[in-house]
């Protein structure tokens, strides 16, 4: 009897530690959603300087899966090619919430695990975005980094393409699989849901996202276009090259079929980076217009901010800080 009745003692003892726990969890998450809440409502001002230990892992870790998929070329092969993507889902990802989600694309010469790495070996920039959202900097959100294809003879002559490819292929591929803010992969549904979708580059994919811009503002409406302009010129800026450019992405803009045409642009670079310049004065450029409207703090003011990083130079590894604050004033 002595004995069951320890027995019992033993497991009520376990039930509440079990209990306990739960609960300690549950105000974790509590904590974290209204600490993500009270972001929102607060404006974030400026350039924030990314916490060192944000390169480590998190507590939190979110999750990789490899993504394939099949586009067709745009040239006069016009074959079907394999492609492949990096997904990266938030931890505690769930089918009953919705996500924003984040279009990273990536430079010459790498690949769709630039950024993030791959499922059995991530990189520095996955760990980031957990410690993002692990501390309440952002909300959970989906980021996909797909790649280009050395099919081509010429990057930058079918760069353009890239984001035909994400329109058309990827985004219905992951927003039917994956938990986002759109309800359905009809062309309507994805241009009504523009508010929770971003998509960013470095270098050629910096240009990449200039074009997505320019050519398909009405499935995005947040960009990051990093050390790179519109155009490419392996000496950096070019005066006709910019102006001629800013021209052309504002005429994307008017023939843009939209009701509202709400956009932001967060573009960076580093003061020891060949591009810096010629990435500076592509928004120089469009300020010109009246789309586009220049702020230094944040974007209740305007929809368009430049910074460059100093000493920073032209490599993916030191484009952290610049989506880290790029994503820092998205989706609010």
């Amino acid at each position: 009897m002595k004995k069951r009745s320890l027995f019992i003692i033993i497991i009520l003892i376990f039930a509440a530690g079990g209990i306990a726990m739960f609960s300690h969890r549950q105000n974790q998450a509590s904590q974290r959603e209204n600490k993500i809440i009270k972001k929102k409502q607060k404006d974030i001002s400026g350039i924030e300087n990314m916490p060192e230990q944000y390169e480590e892992k998190a507590s939190e870790k979110g999750t990789l899966k490899e993504l394939s998929y099949k586009v067709h070329m745009k040239n006069e092969n016009n074959k079907t090619i394999q492609k492949k993507a990096m997904v990266y889902l938030p931890y505690n990802y769930s089918k009953n919430k919705k996500y924003n989600t984040f279009y990273l694309l990536h430079g010459y010469g790498g690949s769709y695990q630039t950024f993030l790495g791959s499922v059995l070996s991530p990189r520095t920039f996955k760990n980031v975005l957990d410690h993002m959202i692990q501390e309440g900097d952002i909300a959970p959100m989906i980021v996909v980094t797909p790649e280009y294809t050395d099919e081509y003879e010429d990057y930058y002559e079918t760069i353009e393409q890239i984001g035909d490819e994400i329109v058309s292929t990827l985004i219905p591929e992951i927003e039917s699989t994956y938990s986002t803010y759109t309800k359905s992969i009809t062309k309507k549904e994805l241009i009504a849901s523009r508010n929770h979708r971003a998509v960013g580059g470095f270098s050629m994919g910096g240009c990449a996202t200039w074009y997505t811009l320019k050519n398909h503002m009405e499935y995005f409406e947040y960009y990051l276009p990093m050390s790179m302009p519109l155009y490419y010129n392996p000496k950096g800026y070019e005066k006709s090259e910019s102006i001629n450019s800013a021209r052309r992405i504002h005429e994307g803009i008017q023939n843009a079929n939209l009701k509202s045409k709400k956009f932001y642009v967060f573009a960076a670079s580093g003061t020891d980076d060949f591009m810096s310049e010629a990435t500076k004065k592509q928004l120089s450029d469009l300020y010109k217009y009246k789309e586009f409207k220049e702020t230094k703090d944040n974007f209740t003011n305007g929809n368009a901010m430049f910074y460059s990083w100093k000493g920073h130079k032209h490599s993916f590894k030191e484009s952290y800080p610049y989506l880290y604050n790029g994503l820092l004033h998205f989706y609010r």
